[in-house]
């Protein structure tokens, strides 16, 4: 089938003058040429600008050039003809005197606020779209043309007009809605997607241009462009013969000061999968076009996989990440490794994206990929799923060995049908082999099935390539009889999956937490908790097994008051323990449970971690002469160890996967104590001393699996009590323990390029050993404690506690005690800072005196030849740094579980003048409202007001942190910078901006 695309942009007609001088009609003999022969349907593409200023009179005018192309093509060839359009700039409506003011305030666009504003001024062109039947798009539209029962298009329509000032004064500040820009990413089932936008997308600002980039690369195979006058085209190359998207602008058809007329005329061949453009040039008058061919690129047509739609719940749990969400944000692609042969010998070769993998199994008919145990296999397959399904002629099929019958010919229907339509299956299986591919997951439990060979010799008749997921086993590979069934060495590979560092899990886990530009915006968030539900068990393990993430990314989620809907930590945290027991007490879990508890409530008694097999082994003799039976040491261990709840160290002992879990079961066992043994002494100490060791995440875990919001409230009321009386702690007291702690800091401190060298030297072993001391558990005895230590520890105990139970109980808090909650957690979060930082501002140059006179001794800075000044700089740089951090932490904790903005924005307006700090905290808060000339006043009102050097400082550091942050620098900035008197290293920061650019981008 051969589409036609007439494609017209900034038309500009502004008067009868103009549609006389431009002639259009009397020019359509270009609807003769050669392009259009064997033409099956046609389309007139309008990208924006159709009048220089919207008003009814010019658009009619407009409206007759659409009215001869119509005549023309019913004339010539007896077929109608599509229109589909986008407005421009030009297509909202100004008075004159608005035009001057708009382009004097547009710094100061308040989105949300304008937007109605904005749309009522393209009241002239919808008009005129509902007049000519064309479709009118309010933001962003999804429009489906069916041109036969074998193709379809999906037009995206954006709408980039809104929030047009003139004089270029609105170039970087165009805006779409998140909300709607997801829409481009919504699921099809259409043969290509096509976009139509006017405004390119460096007219837009920073986060919009980033999405739009984003999206319109993974799901746009063709974009229509216009605005810049300028023909021009472009396209995006994944390798020398295959384009990703063609990028088409068509230059003006109409400019006043201008003679030369431009479109372009677009055929895509959908047998071939070829999209030619041509180029229409003239002078206005009668000559007539000039149309000559530029380039003629291949396009993937097969984004949706029209001819087997995939089943609406596998639709929602495959894609609705994609819809709402980038999947990226929560899945990096694994480092896998694979070995190559290079003179003779295997080489050992590291991978870490999609693209450079999908290059790798091209040729390949069988691919194996193994992993350790929770490591993300299953998300990988579901990643590469989506990739076959949306983007590739190849439709793929998952066939989970979990789900296996006994039957292959059964399990292989069972899973089309789950996967699509039930009726398909007999044409699915006349496909050729070349349009499927099969993943097989959990693959290792087949192995020792006698007809898996001639099974999989089956599959390899059917299916390009099969893709066998499974648990990684020492010494273990396809086997010999799998191996001979492919005679080509080069025709299978095998991966390894590496194990996810930690340095690069906590980047993972810090970018899904603890930055609002991860998170859908507040008009995103879906109150459906099954969806909640299924997205997050979407995720890798180390998230949804990590109930402090499931509560963080649910809080995001939920903002509904219905306590009927299910509790999302229980079925998604909770859920995902129930499933690893299984897999090592299939046939008990409730044993497998309650071992576990115990076991963990034992650790808790003894403090002893990580711990030996022999706790174990305790604990099954406890359990057989209180419940009697018998039960086998090796076995129960075996079977504890194959949950992966409980595994061991590189030096073979014995730990939680987290402590998270280890702090989740003792309160299991200490519920079970209360509920069946009425023995609440643990529950009883736990809320009189809850700052003591984990005691406060057993006491958070107790209230969640409990579900009770009244253990909540008490945890609240005892946190008030503890702060009531609390003065300021003396420098003394903190030089001993906390001073030491920031003079160790500064002490310890290396070079960047000292420490890399370091870190490049850790083998994989040395880095999980790291990981493993970093999870281990404070088990402090609060006996030990100065009564100073006590304070601080306990303020910061009850904050961070406040904050998760606040999470965790919101959608079933009353409205009066929602707002106490969070007047609590400012009033704490200001207590903590008074506590940890007051005393270090007031006494900032005695303590820097002492760190000169300790550090003016050491043989270091005398071979350095640091000066006095020297070494104050160096005690103020790491001085600040520390106290910022410290403040960004505490900022981070209230501002993610205050659940929604609308609570964070509430603690602007609470007293903030107790202390400075105070300030400090309450300048992170209006940040986050997004409006930046207030949080520029605000920075600059507050440094004239400071007086101590370390505030100034503190002050300094948030305007850095958020400019480096959001890669801004530009008169705004220059005028804050010259208020805070850091004009001079503004060279260093822009520097910092690029390096930080560079490194997202990386």
């Amino acid at each position: 089938m051969k589409i036609a695309f007439i494609h017209l942009s900034d038309l500009h007609i502004d008067s009868r003058k103009d549609y006389d001088k431009l002639d259009f009609q009397s020019k359509l003999q270009f609807l003769n040429n050669d392009v259009f022969k064997d033409v099956d349907a046609y389309n007139l593409i309008l990208t924006g600008d159709l009048v220089g200023k919207a008003s009814h009179e010019n658009y009619s005018l407009v409206t007759k050039i659409l009215n001869s192309i119509k005549k023309e093509i019913q004339d010539k060839y007896n077929k109608k003809i599509q229109v589909i359009a986008v407005p421009g700039n030009h297509d909202m409506k100004y008075a004159t005197d608005e035009i001057v003011s708009k382009s004097d305030t547009v710094n100061k666009i308040d989105y949300d606020i304008e937007l109605k504003y904005e749309l009522d001024r393209l009241n002239d062109y919808r008009n005129f779209c509902n007049a000519n039947f064309i479709p009118y798009v309010e933001l962003v539209k999804n429009h489906v043309v069916n041109y036969s029962n074998d193709f379809s298009i999906e037009y995206i329509l954006m709408n980039s007009a809104v929030f047009t000032r003139f004089k270029h004064t609105d170039y970087g500040k165009h805006y779409l809605p998140p909300e709607e820009l997801h829409k481009i990413g919504k699921p099809t089932v259409a043969d290509v997607k096509i976009g139509l936008i006017h405004h390119t997308l460096p007219w837009f600002e920073p986060e919009s241009k980033m999405a739009l980039t984003n999206l319109i690369r993974d799901n746009v195979q063709i974009l229509f462009l216009g605005h810049e006058h300028d023909f021009c085209i472009s396209q995006n190359t994944v390798d020398e013969n295959d384009f990703e998207i063609t990028n088409v602008n068509g230059g003006a058809l109409y400019e006043r000061n201008c003679s030369q007329s431009f479109f372009n005329i677009c055929v895509l061949d959908s047998k071939k999968s070829i999209f030619t453009i041509y180029k229409a040039n003239g002078i206005l008058g009668k000559t007539p076009y000039k149309i000559s061919e530029i380039s003629s690129t291949p396009v993937n047509l097969s984004k949706g996989n029209k001819k087997f739609k995939l089943n609406k719940e596998v639709e929602h749990e495959l894609f609705y990440i994609t819809d709402k969400r980038d999947m990226d944000t929560f899945y990096v692609f694994p480092d896998l490794k694979y070995q190559i042969k290079e003179d003779d010998k295997y080489v050992d070769k590291e991978m870490n994206n999609l693209d450079d993998f999908l290059k790798t199994i091209d040729d390949k008919k069988i691919i194996e990929i193994n992993g350790k145990n929770h490591i993300g296999k299953t998300s990988l397959v579901r990643k590469l799923f989506s990739f076959y399904y949306r983007h590739t002629l190849e439709l793929p099929l998952i066939l989970d060995v979990l789900d296996y019958q006994g039957k292959y010919e059964k399990w292989e229907k069972d899973a089309f049908e789950y996967y699509y339509d039930k009726e398909k299956y007999i044409e699915f299986n006349n496909l050729d082999s070349s349009e499927k591919v099969l993943f097989i997951d959990n693959f290792h439990l087949l192995k020792k099935e006698k007809t898996v060979c001639s099974f999989i010799h089956h599959c390899l008749t059917k299916y390009s390539k099969i893709i066998l997921v499974q648990n990684k086993k020492q010494n273990e590979g396809f086997g010999e009889e799998i191996n001979s069934l492919l005679e080509d060495d080069a025709e299978r590979i095998k991966f390894d999956f590496l194990n996810l560092k930690p340095k690069k899990r906590k980047k993972l886990i810090y970018q899904v937490c603890c930055s609002d530009k991860f998170y859908a915006s507040t008009n995103d968030i879906n109150s459906d908790v099954n969806e909640i539900e299924s997205f997050l068990r979407a995720q890798p393990s180390f998230i949804k097994y990590d109930p402090n993430l499931v509560m963080r990314l649910t809080s995001m989620y939920i903002n509904s008051s219905d306590q009927s809907k299910i509790n999302v930590f229980h079925d998604v945290f909770v859920g995902s323990l129930s499933e690893a027991i299984k897999n090592g007490f299939d046939d008990d879990s409730p044993l497998g449970e309650i071992l576990i508890a115990k076991v963990a409530y034992k650790i808790y008694k003894k403090k002893e971690y990580p711990f030996k097999r022999s706790i174990i082994e305790e604990v099954i003799d406890e359990y057989v002469e209180e419940y009697g039976g018998k039960l086998d040491y090796d076995e129960i261990y075996n079977n504890i160890i194959k949950t992966g709840i409980i595994k061991k160290t590189v030096d073979n002992k014995l730990i939680f996967e987290s402590n998270n879990h280890l702090s989740y079961f003792i309160a299991k066992e200490i519920q079970r104590k209360r509920s069946e043994d009425g023995d609440n002494t643990d529950h009883d100490m736990l809320v009189n001393d809850v700052s003591n060791g984990i005691n406060g995440d057993i006491l958070l875990y107790l209230s969640l699996v409990e579900n009770s919001i009244e253990l909540g409230k008490i945890i609240v009321k005892k946190s008030k009590e503890n702060l009531n009386d609390v003065i300021e702690i003396t420098l003394n007291d903190l030089y001993k323990t906390s001073g030491k702690y920031s003079l160790k800091a500064i002490e310890n401190e290396e070079t960047k390029e000292k420490r890399y060298k370091k870190e490049e030297k850790k083998n994989e072993k040395e880095e999980e050993k790291e990981y493993f001391e970093l999870e281990k558990v404070n088990f402090f005895d609060s006996d030990k404690r100065t009564e100073e230590e006590k304070k601080r520890e306990d303020a910061a105990t009850y904050l961070e506690l406040n904050c998760k139970l606040f999470s965790s109980f919101y959608r079933r808090i009353k409205k009066d005690f929602k707002r106490e909650i969070v007047q609590e957690l400012y009033s704490q979060s200001n207590k903590f800072l008074y506590l940890i930082i007051v005393p270090f501002v007031n006494d900032f140059p005695k303590l820097q005196q002492n760190f000169v006179d300790f550090f003016s001794k050491t043989e270091e800075v005398k071979e350095q030849k640091l000066s006095e000044d020297d070494l104050k700089n160096i005690f103020e740089k790491f001085f600040i740094t520390l106290e910022y951090n410290t403040i960004l932490q505490i900022y981070n904790l209230t501002s993610i579980f205050s659940v929604c903005r609308q609570n964070v924005d509430e603690l602007i307006g609470y007293d903030c003048s107790s202390n400075d700090l105070s300030k400090i905290l309450n300048l992170l808060f209006i940040q986050r409202k997004n409006n930046k000339s207030l949080f520029y006043d605000c920075l600059k009102k507050e440094y004239h007001s400071a007086k101590s050097i370390v505030i100034k400082n503190l002050i300094i550091n948030i305007f850095n942190h958020y400019i480096i942050t959001n890669r801004i620098f530009g008169p705004e900035e220059q005028s804050v910078a010259s208020v805070l008197n850091i004009e001079k290293s503004m060279q260093s920061i822009k520097h910092e901006i690029y390096k930080t650019k560079e490194i997202i981008e990386d």
